[in-house]
């Protein structure tokens, strides 16, 4: 650097236009005759420039995109105030992007230095929230680390692609299981394939109403004790819910016909395991459990 600012100090300056004075005075029209004449015979008459004006002339230029996700350089997304002030993203969602002059230091990639077409000063841009990652580091370090990052990706596009055919070809055998066992519908008329479907839609509403209703009575309701309402047997209805008369839940039933509390319900009810109120050793309650804390009497002769 230092051999090509010698160089270019002695080259002759072809666009430079002498003053009268310096016409008068003969010198050569090179950078260091120049320098020196004026230091002789205009001394005091130098120009003086603010430090951060010199600071960006000597940064590297380049141009960067500005996109609707923010000003885009080196695959680095940042933001100004002036950007979001002006809207310069949204303008360039709805036309489009379009680039503009930046500088950049390589060493510290955490702010660049935009140059919009109407100021003598740039505007100061630094990383969005999401590419906070790359803060603090060279431009050499962040094209890495998104190298590694693409590499990474790429190594593993193969097992996505093979996870995807396996999925699809689960998919296939599920829809063609379902289609083999579908009904044949071929010789009935639409009247005939649809004529229940408002009946069906009315009983699952229903059901699904029943199944799904979280009080009653102003009590929460278990899952159990839906089942029990719907009348379904075999179902782990509510603690002190009458029993089913099959044969085969007999031994769940106590002498008076109700199914004792599994040890899963005691430990859902916080009830110790051999507690013979609700069920365990010893003699049995002469009342019935109906939750943590409720008892309720035996039916009556004539049900209920």
């Amino acid at each position: 650097m230092i051999y090509s600012v010698l160089t270019y100090n002695k080259s002759t300056l072809t666009t430079f236009e002498p003053s009268k004075e310096m016409m008068k005075a003969g010198i050569d029209l090179t950078p260091v005759s120049l320098w020196n004449w004026g230091v002789n015979c205009c001394s005091g008459l130098l120009r003086t420039a603010d430090e951060s004006v010199c600071r960006y002339a000597l940064l590297p230029e380049d141009t960067c995109d500005i996109t609707r996700r923010g000003i885009k350089y080196r695959k680095l997304y940042y933001s100004c105030d002036r950007a979001v002030k002006e809207q310069w993203f949204e303008n360039a969602c709805r036309n489009g992007t379009y680039k503009m002059k930046v500088s950049y230091d390589p060493r510290d990639m955490h702010a660049v230095y935009v140059w919009p077409d109407d100021v003598a000063k740039p505007e100061l841009a630094t990383l969005l929230d999401w590419e906070q990652k790359y803060d603090g580091k060279s431009c050499d370090e962040c094209d890495y680390e998104m190298e590694v990052v693409t590499l990474q990706k790429q190594k593993h596009a193969k097992q996505d692609h093979d996870a995807q055919l396996t999925l699809d070809r689960f998919v296939d055998a599920v829809v063609a299981e379902a289609e083999a066992m579908a009904p044949d519908m071929s010789g009935t008329t639409k009247a005939e394939r649809t004529g229940g479907i408002s009946a069906n839609h009315h009983e699952e509403k229903e059901a699904m109403r029943r199944n799904e209703t979280f009080m009653k009575d102003g009590k929460e309701c278990s899952a159990g004790q839906k089942d029990s309402d719907t009348g379904s047997a075999g179902t782990a209805g509510a603690p002190g819910s009458p029993a089913s008369g099959d044969a085969s839940e007999q031994d769940k039933v106590d002498t008076r016909g109700y199914r004792k509390m599994t040890k899963l319900e005691k430990m859902l009810w916080g009830i110790e395991d051999d507690d013979p109120a609700y069920g365990g050793c010893g003699s049995e309650s002469e009342q019935d459990f109906d939750g943590p804390g409720k008892q309720t009497e035996e039916l009556s002769g004539d049900g209920q």
